[in-house]
């Protein structure tokens, strides 16, 4: 599944969780081969997500490595916040692409 489709799947989930609202702010990364991506929301489960990411294959950590990226995109949607940082260039225009497709911010580092 690519990374879009993925973030899109983990979105919905975290909505379902964090629409009570009015909680603290939680975080936490989901590291994957190629990119990383954070998720900070009110009420967000951090033990569901964080068990989502193991099943899909990723490493769930506090955050995303800063060491080595080559682009990040920001995405909101219903107070949920992703940033997704990728560190490998080879598809670094579709990366770029998908995330503006998407109503996120690309920044190339």
């Amino acid at each position: 599944m690519s990374p879009v489709l993925r973030r899109a799947a983990a979105l919905a989930s975290l909505l379902a969780l964090a629409a009570c609202g009015g909680g603290e702010v939680s975080r936490t990364a989901c590291h994957q081969v190629r990119y990383c991506t954070e998720f900070e929301a009110e009420d967000l489960d951090v033990g569901d997500t964080n068990a989502m990411c193991g099943a899909d294959g990723g490493t769930a950590m506090a955050e995303c490595p800063a060491e080595g990226v080559v682009g990040v995109c920001t995405e909101n949607s219903g107070g949920t916040k992703l940033v997704t940082h990728y560190y490998v260039a080879d598809r670094l225009d579709l990366d770029q692409a998908a995330c503006e497709g998407i109503g996120g911010t690309w920044t190339s580092q």
